[in-house]
């Protein structure tokens, strides 16, 4: 059964809580896949720069990607799902044609801005109906913690 987690920030921006998720994968001798809706390496450019403890967001992005390398960026415009790990992010917008195949789909969404969180809203409703899909949601508590609701 294909997972699919809902992270919903509030109390800390993308770019700091994404490397500590892509890293608790990796920790587990996983590979990921970060699917975004803009431009791959303003966003890698932006994760690298806050965060050069984590040096896995260097440069695999777009047509760039080295199969060993542990994280990878794409467009969704761009990717086709046949060329996608088993372990997905999704950043603020999740394509429901990308999440097949996949083990673990993690959609990752600013719960501050009304439309994403809507939309984040809408896709739980619509996962629901569908057998074959194991929903989690989890949100920050107080500590800037993960907590599973």
């Amino acid at each position: 059964m294909t997972e699919i987690r809902f992270y919903h920030l509030q109390k800390t921006a993308l770019d700091d809580a994404l490397p500590a998720l892509l890293q608790k994968v990796m920790d587990m001798n996983y590979k990921s896949d970060v699917i975004i809706n803009g431009d791959v390496k303003e966003f890698s450019d932006i994760l690298w720069e806050n965060n050069n403890k984590n040096s896995f967001i260097a440069n695999d992005i777009g047509d760039n990607i080295n199969e060993n390398s542990p994280v990878a960026i794409y467009n969704n415009l761009n990717v086709k799902v046949e060329n996608l790990r088993k372990n997905r992010f999704f950043i603020n917008e999740i394509d429901e044609d990308l999440i097949s195949g996949a083990d673990l789909n993690c959609f990752v969404f600013n719960g501050n801005d009304e439309k994403i969180l809507h939309q984040a809203r809408l896709f739980w409703k619509k996962m629901t109906q569908k057998a074959e899909y194991d929903l989690c949601y989890y949100y920050q508590d107080p500590v800037l913690g993960w907590k599973k609701k």
